[in-house]
């Protein structure tokens, strides 16, 4: 059921930037169900995120700052391409992938959700969920300014693989999400693929 609420939530986000809406009542009994699951994010989280940002250049926006938003929800969805070979294959060091692919799909039903400490990413503007309104009609929504969703990360036992997935979500027809495929060589991140998941 867990799962479920998550890909609802993403779903009711996606839906959002494309100019759907979904009800007050939903939404909420989503958002109640997460509050009660979410842990503070740790060094390996604030770590990849860290890659992330700095292997994709997220953030360059000169003095402005980029909005990320505070929970890290743990949803599959996220990943839904990885059991996809062709995919990996054309997008990804598929010899390395495929030595955790197993491993990784069993991991994502135990995945857990992420709540950021601004303190540990100052470069960005971190903002609540509940500031969002998800009912808002897309007119009232288009001048939102947009904001990017990390996943929980997709982490291997021995810490040594990692895919974390992003979503940039905007009012509009704008947005786009996409998975990094990361791997630790000298207690580095090496991007080793990049998987675009969609696109409004």
């Amino acid at each position: 059921m867990k799962i479920h609420l998550y890909i609802y939530i993403l779903l009711i986000l996606i839906l959002q930037s494309c100019g759907q809406e979904g009800s007050n009542e939903e939404v909420n009994h989503v958002r109640r169900e997460l509050d009660d699951e979410i842990l503070p994010a740790n060094k390996e989280v604030y770590d990849l995120i860290n890659a992330a940002i700095q292997l994709n250049e997220i953030g360059d926006l000169g003095n402005l700052k980029f909005r990320i938003l505070d929970s890290l929800p743990a949803d599959p969805y996220g990943y839904s391409f990885l059991d996809d070979n062709e995919l990996l294959k054309k997008y990804s060091r598929f010899d390395t992938v495929s030595l955790y692919q197993a491993e990784l799909l069993v991991r994502l039903s135990k995945l857990k959700t992420f709540k950021l400490d601004s303190n540990k990413l100052p470069q960005f503007e971190i903002f609540s969920s509940d500031s969002i309104d998800f009912n808002r009609s897309f007119s009232e929504n288009i001048n939102t300014e947009p904001f990017l969703l990390f996943y929980s990360p997709l982490i291997s036992v021995d810490g040594k693989l990692a895919i974390i997935s992003i979503d940039h979500i905007c009012f509009g027809l704008c947005g786009e999400g996409w998975s990094l495929i990361l791997i630790k060589e000298n207690d580095k991140w090496i991007k080793i693929g990049e998987i675009f998941r969609w696109v409004s």
